[in-house]
């Protein structure tokens, strides 16, 4: 009995709905792929993560004005808080100062909006 009812089980489909999150790597700005691509998470991958830096970007520019870099991928809910806290005392978000930020969410898509300067 134990095996027709494991046989019954076992016979029906499993469907695992996978995370899907925007994916980039270090963008300027939230735009282009930020928004437009997106990626079906590995199965245990359950949160997408947003990484925003505030820098000076890497080539000249006339004023060596700051920038918002973004990165966006999947990852896991405790790897991303590790990163969150890790850079939790560089994340001030303020105009005159480099920052880096990460942010954690888990719905579909749900890091499409990032923060990247309110203050």
């Amino acid at each position: 009995m134990t095996f027709k009812i494991l046989s019954l089980i076992l016979s029906f489909p499993f469907h695992i709905v996978a995370l899907e999150c925007y994916i980039c790597t270090n963008e300027e700005g939230n735009w282009n792929d930020c928004i437009r691509t997106t990626q079906t998470c590995e199965p245990l991958q359950d949160t997408c993560q947003s990484i925003v830096q505030y820098r000076t970007p890497s080539f000249w520019t006339v004023l060596a004005e700051r920038r918002a870099f973004v990165t966006k991928g999947c990852t896991t809910m405790s790897a991303c808080q590790i990163t969150s806290n890790v850079i939790a005392e560089r994340c001030s978000r303020l105009k005159t100062r480099d920052w880096i930020c990460s942010y954690c969410c888990n719905a579909d898509r749900c890091n499409y909006y990032v923060p990247i300067n309110d203050r």
